[in-house]
């Protein structure tokens, strides 16, 4: 089954997956080979942001703009770091 690419630059590639995105990113220091990493996307960052702190998650990234969108990053019940963009 072939993914159709939807965006593709030298740093970041993304497939049109419909209900999911399926990202690559470009490996570097802060992001080796081999890592996977959650996302998720929110309505509301700043009230997901709240919600979830009053619960105790601990942010590694507050929500931040970054570009065109707002990011927030946390750490799972694993331990893994996931994050979190507004929609």
């Amino acid at each position: 089954m072939r993914l159709p690419l939807k965006i593709q630059s030298p740093e970041w590639s993304e497939f049109a997956t419909r209900a999911t995105t399926l990202a690559l990113l470009k490996a570097s220091d802060s992001n080796p080979a081999g890592k996977v990493q959650s996302g998720f996307s929110a309505a509301d960052l700043g009230q997901f942001y709240r919600e979830m702190s009053s619960l105790g998650f601990k942010f590694t990234q507050v929500p931040t703009t970054e570009g065109r969108s707002k990011l927030a990053r946390f750490i799972d019940s694993d331990g893994a770091e996931c994050s979190v963009s507004e929609e």
